[in-house]
């Protein structure tokens, strides 16, 4: 019979310095008896999968309090990160290898660095050289100074001062010619030089799609990108033709998750100068607007935070509450501290002194001693 265990997703809690985990239902699913002097929220890329240390090493448990990857092991800012696959870098006695979901090592740990697996490949880094392997450890590319993680079957990689882009193959696709480079997104790069104030962007052939002078660019979602101005001052959207749509007047910006909304943020200060390049304090209220500008929530919020079930996390009168899609408040603006939104249905929150997890019905679900 199928277990519906294995695929319950688990929450931690801290009591008395151990941690556990319980299910959506506040159930103890996990005992606290991992030790808990450290980010237990350290995630795996999986939902079925979670980190735990116990005495100063870390291991990995799955949803029946299983080893699935004994703690024997030391711990990076990447350590177990599976990235939604079944491999993931792993560090024992200062050097780095590769490990699946069964806790068996499948790349031997010989390298001073390495990075997640996407698209089939990984950047390790030995004897302060970069280059990319398979999960059989055979070596694919030539040794950089730097490569980043594969993004659209292309690694953005630097050599002598200069950055180009690598296949999955290690092959050179485009040359190291520019000044800096990042990843791809929706087939185009962008790209840079350090002697001029301009930032252009490339397509995956390596040719120039979109020049922008004089102003800072973010990557394009749904055909737009987020602009500011080159002295760290005022945010606005361009298109991919490069026309300006919505003004550079907003102290910051930021995509909603559907692409088609976005959270800004306006000065309320009147010592701001945020116009010029803010380096001071600064009162800002957030609102959402759409790409064209019209308003469609109100910018008088402290803070608003899009959570990953399509809610938003906002902050008014220094309490905090959340609205639905919709933008309805479907929970009351009470909360003094919110540690995480809404994930897989449970909030960490903190009222009148206590900590612990709510459902989406405010309904208080588990609360611990600390976190």
């Amino acid at each position: 019979m199928h277990d519906t265990k294995v695929h319950q997703y688990l929450f931690p809690f801290v009591r008395q310095q151990k941690v556990g985990f319980i299910n959506q239902l506040g159930e103890e699913i996990v005992s606290p008896k991992f030790d808990g002097d450290f980010h237990h929220g350290l995630g795996t890329g999986r939902d079925d999968l979670y980190v735990v240390q116990l005495d100063q090493k870390f291991g990995v448990i799955n949803a029946l309090d299983e080893y699935v990857i004994e703690p024997i092991y030391d711990i990076n800012y990447n350590s177990f990160n599976f990235y939604g696959g079944c491999i993931a870098p792993c560090f024992l006695d200062g050097k780095a290898g590769f490990i699946d979901d069964t806790g068996r090592v499948v790349v031997d740990f010989c390298y001073d660095y390495a990075d997640v697996f996407s698209d089939g490949v990984a950047v390790v880094r030995q004897d302060e050289k970069c280059f990319i392997i398979n999960d059989r450890a055979e070596i694919l590319s030539s040794r950089y100074s730097y490569i980043d993680t594969s993004s659209e079957g292309l690694l953005a990689f630097k050599d002598n001062g200069k950055w180009g882009y690598l296949n999955t193959k290690g092959q050179v696709v485009i040359p190291a010619v520019h000044g800096f480079a990042i990843d791809f997104n929706a087939g185009w790069a962008r790209i840079g030089s350090h002697d001029s104030e301009s930032i252009y962007f490339i397509n995956q052939q390596g040719e120039t799609v979109l020049t922008v002078n004089n102003h800072f660019v973010y990557p394009f979602i749904n055909g737009h990108a987020v602009i500011r101005t080159t002295d760290f001052g005022l945010y606005g959207l361009i298109d991919k033709t490069g026309k300006i749509c919505l003004e550079m007047t907003y102290q910051d910006v930021d995509f909603c998750c559907d692409g088609k909304r976005l959270i800004v943020a306006k000065s309320i200060s009147d010592e701001c100068c945020c116009d010029t390049g803010c380096f001071g304090e600064c009162t800002l209220r957030y609102g959402i607007i759409s790409l064209d500008g019209q308003i469609v929530l109100p910018i008088h919020y402290e803070v608003i935070i899009e959570n990953a079930n399509g809610w938003f996390l906002i902050k008014e009168q220094g309490c905090y509450g959340w609205l639905d899609q919709d933008f309805r408040q479907v929970i009351e603006s009470k909360y003094q501290e919110v540690h995480h939104g809404f994930i897989q249905g449970l909030a960490l929150v903190e009222l009148d002194s206590k900590t612990g997890y709510i459902n989406q019905q405010a309904q208080w679900v588990y609360d611990y001693d600390n976190i």
